[in-house]
Parts: C-alpha cells; structure tokens; sequence
C-alpha cells in the first residue's frame, strides 16, 4: 500500500514538473519574467492548468474546499 501512495505522490509531483516547463516556455518564448504582465493573464489556459497541478499536488488528490472556476 505505502508503494503505492509513493507512486500516486511522485505523479502529482511529476505533473507539477510538466506544468512548470510548459509555463516556463511559454514565458521564454513571449519574453516575460512572470505571466503577469501577459494580456491573457487571466484566460490563459497553461496557467490555469499550472494553478491547478499546484493545487493538486499540495493535497495528493484528496478533495478540498478551494474552487479555483
């Protein structure tokens, strides 16, 4: 069993990593130090996707309370 929980932790980790790279680009490739200064900073879906893998992997999968729609 702990193996297991060992696997699922490493994903959201790995996930997280992903999501991180794929930001990372997107910010080498527009020239910017942060998403913030980005015109689609509050529609753009490579940053959602990071909040929500931050998300995640802060709880391992477990249900929160936080709604981030």
């Amino acid at each position: 069993m702990q193996a297991q929980e060992q696997i699922q932790i490493d994903s959201f980790s790995q996930h997280l990593n992903d999501e991180i790279r794929i930001l990372q680009s997107c910010q080498q490739e527009n020239n910017l130090a942060s998403c913030m200064p980005c015109n689609s900073f509050l529609s753009c879906q490579k940053r959602k996707d990071y909040v929500k893998a931050v998300y995640d992997n802060l709880n391992k999968g477990q249900d929160g309370a936080f709604d981030f729609n």
